[in-house]
């Protein structure tokens, strides 16, 4: 029983020292608790304090990036719109532009063809007039020589007939040559190079136009951003002040929270007290039982009967015994004392805990526990009403999810980023700068000017009609007539040579006269008219066809773009127009992007929330848990050493039969009358 006794004695030591280091724990978690509250409060203020900085440095910053941007680009607005302008118009109206430079050169052209066509007209018809002159010089002298005495005879009953022989008619050309050679000199005299030239330098005109537009439209954007900018100032003041109404809530909170966690450090000396007293206690009822134990058990004597033992001998179980009244004592006190720690701890462990922790990512259920302390209500002028117990396991969980402060508090309802939206719309950026809007009438691609030269030159092409005057030169058949004055002249000659005399030189003059008829005008007038036949009308015709198209392709192309001109500027400025918004619309939906889900993040409030549920279920419960075990082994320890160390006392208060029969006589009449009145208890 001894060594039993020795062991329940370890146990309760084991217990006490168990006990000392949980109260121990107890003070240094109660130690801890100010500096946590400040710690919390801090991150919490600090939180704020990031969260309003980062928000104003992303609206601030890309509100300003986004005017610098714009401004920016309205100063390299000529080279920007220009080159979109160009871009989409070049290829017209390059074109358009080389085209009135080429048809000024087709009208010198056309105009010098129709006067070399006319020319070659005239000198061919001037050939055929020579001829028919020359035949009729001829025949009046034939006329005259048959007349006279000597040629009478001869004529008469010759084969020669200048009747036989007929030469064409002078040609006309099919079309007013002068007319149209005069309309052609006027269009030259317009000059369409020179209208090209304008148009040109009217199309370069362009970035200087835009340039000019530069200066008014800036500095108006620049107003209107200066307005948007002070409506963005007066948003982030709203926020500010609201960031300052929820500091001055929590402040109040924070002094209540930071006096709570000091109040246990008003008993730690109790405690500290509670620590030795209830270690020195459970010490002597350790003590006591190794007292006992060991003196009872060094001085114990089975063959000295209890009455004449001495002092030492009985010290030993009268230690034990003194063990058993004390844990009767207070045994309960104890018990009452396990059974209420036991209760509270468990009670928070398996029910308060899972509260606070979240349980399942569900902070729901923590209303019930926050409906039990009295939170301090919103100010009416209180937008966002934090001690609300919906709002505190909302933010609880948005922060866990690592959503950002803007969203976890709902701070739409004091900076809405709609706004930012609205300010942008109503700035309207766009409509100013639909100022660069360029003056059509100031861009002469095509002026009218040019389309009535144009439309002119494509009428004096349409009279120039050749099909009918090169019908009429390519079918002209011109061998009769030159056999017939070939035939003639051979007649004469034979004629000359059968007569003789003075006649024949009449007749061989005749002859010679007929001969040089047809090597001469007769000869000159048909190289002309197969030159004309061939070459000249048939290439005028061809080239007045192509110029002609030309001519038409030039004026559609040119109209087309005049009228182009004006819709792609309007294009072109409201694509710029559109690009220039665009900055705004994207500032506005990235800050929105950032600021949902980027800036200010609540995460460290969640972290600091669970450092405190930490600290109660990590650190004060387990201290608290350690007190009621330690307890409960110590109890459940001292009842089995109770009985041992009754049964020991027992056992040390006992004597053996044989010491009984030898107390007999006189000297047993005088031990003490209770041990003569039980003596048969130590006989057999």
């Amino acid at each position: 029983m001894s060594f039993f006794l020795v062991a329940f004695c370890v146990l309760i030591s084991f217990g006490t020292g168990m006990l000392a280091v949980s109260l121990t724990d107890v003070i240094r978690t109660s130690d801890s608790l100010p500096p946590f509250v400040n710690t919390t409060f801090t991150s919490f203020h600090r939180v704020i304090a990031t969260t309003e900085s980062e928000i104003d440095g992303v609206v601030r910053g890309g509100f300003e990036k986004v005017a610098a941007d714009v401004l920016s680009n309205l100063n390299k607005a000529d080279r920007t719109l220009s080159a979109s302008i160009y871009n989409s118009l070049d290829r017209n109206v390059t074109a358009t532009i080389s085209g009135i430079e080429e048809l000024g050169n087709s009208v010198t052209t056309v105009s010098s063809s129709v006067g070399n066509v006319t020319s070659d007209f005239t000198k061919m018809n001037d050939d055929l007039k020579e001829a028919r002159d020359g035949l009729e010089n001829q025949r009046r002298q034939w006329t005259d020589f048959c007349g006279s005495p000597s040629g009478s005879a001869v004529c008469q009953g010759s084969s020669v007939d200048f009747t036989a022989v007929v030469l064409p008619t002078n040609y006309v050309l099919s079309f007013e040559s002068a007319t149209v050679l005069t309309n052609l000199e006027e269009i030259q005299r317009t000059n369409l190079s020179s209208l090209a030239d304008k148009a040109k330098t009217s199309y370069n005109s362009v970035p200087q136009q835009i340039r000019d537009k530069i200066p008014p439209i800036r500095q108006k954007v620049d107003r209107t951003f200066g307005d948007v900018r002070q409506r963005i100032q007066e948003e982030l003041r709203k926020l500010h002040a609201e960031t300052v109404k929820l500091n001055e809530q929590i402040l109040p909170v924070r002094n209540d929270a930071y006096e709570y966690a000091r109040q246990p450090q008003k008993y730690h000396d109790y405690i500290f007290y509670s620590v030795i007293a209830i270690s020195v206690f459970f010490g002597l009822f350790a003590a006591l039982v190794l007292l006992g134990t060991c003196v009872g058990g060094a001085a114990y004597n089975s063959s000295v009967i209890p009455t004449r033992r001495k002092v030492c001998s009985r010290a030993g179980g009268c230690c034990l015994i003194a063990v058993v009244y004390l844990t009767l004592i207070t045994a309960w006190l104890f018990m009452l004392l396990t059974t209420a720690l036991f209760v509270v701890s468990t009670q928070a462990d398996s029910a308060v805990c899972p509260l606070l922790e979240g349980e399942a990512d569900n902070f729901t259920e923590l209303q019930k526990l926050v409906d039990l302390f009295e939170l301090p209500a919103s100010t009416a002028n209180q937008t966002i009403d934090l001690f609300n117990p919906k709002n505190l396991t909302g933010i609880l969980l948005d922060c866990k999810r690592g959503a950002t402060f803007y969203t976890s508090f709902h701070l739409d309802s004091v900076f809405d980023l709609n706004q930012l939206q609205k300010h942008l719309d109503n700035a309207n950026i766009q409509s100013q700068l639909g100022d660069f809007q360029l003056d059509e009438r100031n861009i002469e691609i095509f002026s009218l000017d040019s389309e009535r030269q144009t439309r002119n030159f494509i009428t004096q092409l349409e009279n120039i009609k050749l099909n009918t005057t090169l019908d009429e030169l390519s079918q002209t058949d011109t061998t009769s007539s030159f056999s017939g004055i070939a035939n003639l002249a051979r007649s004469v000659e034979n004629l000359a040579n059968a007569t003789g005399g003075a006649a024949a030189s009449d007749l061989n003059r005749i002859a010679v006269g007929l001969k040089a008829l047809s090597t001469g005008p007769l000869t000159s007038f048909e190289e002309k008219r197969k030159n004309l036949a061939t070459k000249g009308l048939p290439t005028m015709q061809t080239q007045v066809a192509a110029t002609k198209t030309k001519a038409n392709e030039i004026c559609d192309s040119g109209v087309k773009a005049r009228t182009e001109v004006p819709k792609e500027v309007t294009a072109s400025v409201n694509a710029f127009a559109n690009a220039q918004a665009k900055y705004g619309q994207d500032f506005v939906d990235l800050t929105k992007l950032a600021i949902r889900n980027d800036v200010g993040k609540c995460k460290p409030l969640y972290d600091v929330y669970d450092d405190a549920v930490t600290l109660l279920c990590r650190d004060t419960l387990p201290a608290l848990n350690g007190i009621w075990f330690s307890l409960g082994l110590i109890l459940l320890t001292l009842l089995p050493t109770v009985i041992v160390s009754g049964c020991l006392a027992k056992h040390y208060r006992r004597a053996t039969k044989t010491n009984v029969h030898m107390e007999t006589g006189p000297r047993r009449q005088q031990q003490h009358p209770i041990i003569v009145a039980h003596s048969s208890k130590y006989r057999y």
